[in-house]
């Protein structure tokens, strides 16, 4: 009985593995081009001239926003073919904020991210992330175009964690860049006040909250973000990964925190979770 329960459970786990990989096939193919191509581009980093590189980055961009505007095509396609009517869910400024802003943010924020040429022991599990990453991303804008709301429900927290990625990569991006140009650290911290302010205005507009008393938690918290991150970088004592590490932690727990407000879910258990992650991550960092 055992053996046959354990082959029926491997035979069904297979079976939707098969069904998975055959709906979301373009999904697939999409990210693995792109990761493809995020793999080329660190071995030229690597090997070959820094303007090779950004001329890579470039090309490898434009075959991107094909990928984005083929996964859309195909989709209405679809609809157009089964005689389905497109149901717009979103307007106009927020599709081209999901599916056209934070994408490209994301990619530019990974490119930053190579140029450094950071530890080379870390590229593998980059690369697995960023193909997760893009395979759920294109997986859902095919089931938004396809007017498949529930998947698209079950896939939208996607947007939730590329702000994520992208506060965490241009932040260290900036702070590089600045760095390695001897940029005054009130300016940079000028810059990261300005991507944390955008990102958390972008999870107002989700919830359709502007212009109310949350824009002044935003405001409070891109400003303790700059104090936080001129001080860290005035003592001159921190690491690159140290500075980015800790300014990206102070980020994660304003937009969690922000994320509840707005749910009206906040509670003292909630900030005191989110302050045990970020001190967890910070004491692994110091261990490693």
């Amino acid at each position: 009985m055992l053996v046959q329960y354990l082959m029926g459970f491997k035979y069904n786990s297979v079976m939707k593995l098969g069904r998975y990989l055959v709906k979301n096939i373009r999904a697939i193919i999409f990210s693995g081009l792109l990761t493809s191509g995020l793999a080329i581009l660190i071995f030229i980093r690597t090997f070959t001239f820094v303007s090779h590189f950004w001329i890579g980055a470039s090309i490898l961009y434009l075959v991107f926003v094909i990928e984005v505007l083929v996964v859309q095509f195909w989709a209405q396609r679809k609809l157009m073919q089964l005689n389905i009517p497109v149901v717009d869910r979103y307007s106009l400024i927020t599709q081209i904020i999901m599916h056209g802003a934070l994408p490209s943010l994301s990619y530019w924020g990974i490119i930053g991210f190579i140029a450094f040429d950071p530890n080379p022991g870390i590229w593998i599990w980059f690369l697995i992330g960023i193909f997760l990453l893009f395979t759920t991303l294109f997986t859902n804008m095919r089931a938004y175009y396809e007017d498949k709301f529930k998947l698209e429900q079950r896939t939208h927290y996607i947007y939730d964690l590329l702000k994520l990625v992208i506060f965490g990569l241009l932040s260290f991006d900036v702070i590089g860049f600045g760095l390695r140009l001897e940029l005054n650290p009130l300016i940079i911290s000028f810059f990261i006040m300005l991507i944390a302010t955008f990102l958390l205005l972008l999870t107002l507009r989700r919830y359709h909250n502007l212009f109310d008393h949350s824009i002044f938690y935003v405001i409070v918290n891109t400003v303790m973000l700059g104090g936080a991150t001129f001080v860290l970088l005035l003592f001159e004592v921190f690491s690159l990964f140290e500075v980015s590490l800790v300014v990206f932690l102070l980020y994660y727990i304003s937009a969690g925190v922000l994320h509840h407000k707005l749910m009206r879910d906040l509670t003292v258990e909630l900030v005191f979770e989110y302050l045990m992650v970020a001190a967890l991550a910070i004491g692994m960092f110091w261990a490693v």
